[in-house]
């Protein structure tokens, strides 16, 4: 019996020791993968109080930060190689090995992001959750458009007459890894409080945004209306079309290629829509119908007013995020200085305390000692005594 008992209370130690032993390699790995998070993701907060990881961090940070700036920027040099068609065959080889290279980089970037996320996602806690959440962040989408552009240049291992459009029209995309530059920019103070608050905001925003879309979409829709119907009465109304109705479409085709400033189909209105909602107006299409004269300064009113929005809030949650981080300082100053105060009111406390102890103690000893040598001179008088009685 006191065998087995023995078993199994050697069972219980080894398996607290595992466990134990298990969490503090969990807790390694954890550290390295946050590290390595802060250095992909160029966290301006390096989340570390030793000043010699601090620095190690900050170089390795700022080393990554210049090594993806630098292919993302050289990521634009293909359209400029693209452009000197006199030297192609020259110039092919330079765009694959940019384009192959910057690929592998951009997904080696993308995989550390996904592989470090659960060290930087503090809401789950399961692991599986993590990586599958990441899936669907902003940042995961920006990383992804960063490496698909370099995808075109498949085209340039295979014969012209089998290249693929829709990989030349990756090509295209290549503006979009300037996300991946606005991403390094949270290595600085500013940038990372407003991309904390877009965070923090991001159902409100895409509220905004949904709701812009929808806009633009239903304007879109009447000003293709209304200037299709506006052609189409004024063609009707031609004498050689109420002469011979059959030359309408004829008459309809001259007209719009008279006319190349009004709109002609769903794609000039969804286009014309959305740049006087966002109150830019190039003037490369104009209004043509009266009552499209009359919607279009309501569109730019209601851009004026919604679009201004997103802006305002960012600039708001950004000046409540300093305000709460000045606070959060000052309330951490004002509880550093109550705790100072308490801890050297407790030290002088416990420094008169142990005055006091201290002294007790000596009067104390001080009593022993004299009683000690009464008593001492007491037994040598005693012992005088006796002898001289005993003579």
């Amino acid at each position: 019996m006191n065998y087995k008992q023995n078993i199994d209370f050697s069972f219980i130690i080894f398996s607290i020791m595992e466990r134990e032993t298990n969490l503090i390699k969990n807790k390694k790995i954890n550290d390295i993968f946050e590290a390595i998070g802060i250095i992909v993701t160029v966290d301006n907060d390096l989340k570390t109080n030793n000043k010699k990881h601090r620095i190690t961090l900050w170089i390795f940070r700022t080393l990554y930060l210049v090594f993806i700036a630098l292919f993302v920027l050289f990521g634009f040099v293909s359209f400029i190689l693209l452009k000197y068609s006199n030297h192609k065959n020259t110039f092919d080889k330079a765009i694959k090995f940019i384009e192959i290279s910057s690929f592998f980089v951009f997904v080696v970037d993308w995989l550390i992001h996904w592989i470090t996320y659960p060290a930087r996602d503090k809401k789950s806690k399961n692991i599986g959750v993590s990586y599958l959440k990441y899936l669907i962040t902003s940042g995961n989408i920006i990383l992804i458009l960063t490496f698909l552009p370099s995808l075109y240049v498949i085209n340039n291992f295979l014969p012209e007459a089998n290249q693929s459009n829709a990989l030349k029209a990756f090509n295209g995309f290549k503006f979009l890894r300037i996300l991946r530059l606005i991403m390094l920019l949270n290595v600085f103070v500013v940038f990372k409080n407003i991309s904390e608050s877009v965070s923090n905001e991001k159902v409100l925003f895409f509220n905004i945004f949904l709701f812009i879309g929808i806009l633009i979409v239903l304007f879109a829709l009447t000003v293709w209306y209304t200037e299709t119907e506006y052609v189409n009465n004024l063609v009707r109304e031609l004498p050689e079309v109420k002469a011979n109705p059959t030359k309408f479409e004829s008459e309809k085709i001259k007209f719009y290629t008279e006319h190349t400033n009004i709109v002609k189909n769903f794609g000039d209105a969804l286009y014309f829509s959305a740049i006087t909602l966002t109150t830019i107006g190039y003037g490369d299409y104009i209004p043509y119908s009266g009552f499209t004269k009359m919607i279009v300064p309501l569109i730019s009113i209601v851009g004026i007013a919604i679009i201004a929005i997103p802006g305002g809030m960012v600039a708001a949650s950004v000046l409540t995020s300093f305000q709460k981080k000045k606070d959060n300082k000052e309330k951490a100053n004002e509880l550093a200085e109550i705790i100072d105060a308490e801890i050297e009111r407790r030290v002088k406390e416990r420094i008169k305390e142990e005055e006091k102890e201290m002294k007790h103690d000596l009067l104390h000893r001080f009593d022993e000692t004299i009683q000690k040598e009464k008593e001492l001179k007491h037994t040598n008088e005693h012992a005088s005594h006796d002898h001289k009685v005993h003579k």
